[in-house]
């Protein structure tokens, strides 16, 4: 008995728990789908601004929308940050696979409304960004 109780306690002695990556986050399906849905209210928003305030080259023709803009990139950047960005792994490999360029085309529409004078096409496009990772589902 006492041999068994030490064999026993040696072989806890190996036993290696490993922890998981700090960087990988279990992404639930809810969460997920609540997200997507946010910001897709953004995009169609982005759309929406595009369809009725567009000018030649980009330009807006309101120069109320900047603002409108910008708050919006925020907000997407948020949502998409909170989904799987900054070099988070996820449990999702088609996020895993396309949220870091979906984030560099929202910061580069964030530059591009920021500049004087603003140039909205970027931040209008985005539609093409969520769709490069959609079409490939």
């Amino acid at each position: 008995w006492a041999l068994g109780l030490l064999l026993l306690s040696g072989q806890s002695a190996c036993i290696h728990i490993e922890e998981r990556d700090p960087r990988f986050h279990i992404e639930m399906q809810s969460h997920l789908h609540e997200g997507m849905n946010d910001m897709a209210q953004e995009i169609a928003f982005l759309t929406e601004l595009s369809v009725t305030g567009l000018g030649k080259e980009g330009q807006t023709t309101q120069p109320h929308d900047k603002h409108e803009v910008l708050d919006s990139l925020d907000r997407i950047e948020l949502i998409a940050e909170g989904i799987g960005g900054a070099g988070v792994v996820t449990n999702y490999s088609v996020i895993n696979r396309y949220m870091g360029a979906f984030l560099y085309d929202v910061k580069l529409a964030r530059e591009f409304a920021q500049r004087s004078p603003p140039n909205y096409f970027p931040a209008y496009s985005l539609i093409k960004s969520c769709l490069s990772c959609h079409d490939s589902l």
